[in-house]
């Protein structure tokens, strides 16, 4: 039923489990599919200057809408992947978020660093968006009349949005870890 598109309150309708077993049994197939990629994708067993070294990266905006109760706007997140040319294995995947953090520290760290006159490059927690970068952005997009009400976009409230040039950078070196000699030809 996952597979076909039907909805996770359907599923647990139709097959009389609830939430937290069909969760169970998620996490389950998640752990048995990484289980089956990790073996099967070593890449140190791939001679790249044999196969060729040819790799394609496409970004998609996943328009994400965190669980809540109240209204919510969708907000867009990129997510990056890498595949090589010839096998198809998928050489490095990114999202642009990092959960690891909240925006309230990330605002914090940034005002604790006093960065505020620096290019956004030069800044030490540069590759991450603050909460006042955020809710500026959010501003921005209302005035462009994109959005008719900020309040309804919201983070969830432990991650934050990498900044997605920072994004593309990292996806580029982490594929170019997975052969050695240089990445591009002339």
């Amino acid at each position: 039923m996952l597979c076909n598109e039907v909805s996770l309150a359907k599923i647990c309708k139709i097959t009389d489990t609830s939430y937290r077993d069909l969760y169970g049994k998620i996490d389950f197939f998640h752990d048995q599919i990484q289980g089956f990629i990790a073996q099967r994708e070593d890449f140190s067993r791939v001679d790249f200057r044999e196969v060729g070294s040819r790799f394609a990266t496409d970004s998609q905006a996943l328009m994400l809408n965190w669980p809540t109760k109240r209204k919510r706007t969708p907000v867009a997140v990129q997510h990056l992947c890498t595949a090589h040319h010839r096998s198809g294995f998928i050489m490095e995947a990114a999202f642009q978020f990092a959960p690891a953090m909240t925006m309230d520290q990330a605002e914090e760290q940034a005002l604790a660093a006093n960065e505020e006159s620096l290019s956004v490059a030069f800044r030490q927690h540069a590759r991450i968006w603050t909460k006042t970068e955020f809710q500026d952005y959010l501003v921005c997009l209302k005035k462009r009349q994109k959005v008719q009400e900020t309040d309804l976009y919201q983070l969830p409230h432990q991650g934050v949005l990498v900044r997605y040039d920072i994004l593309q950078y990292a996806m580029l070196f982490g594929s170019s870890r997975c052969f050695p000699g240089p990445m591009c030809r002339s």
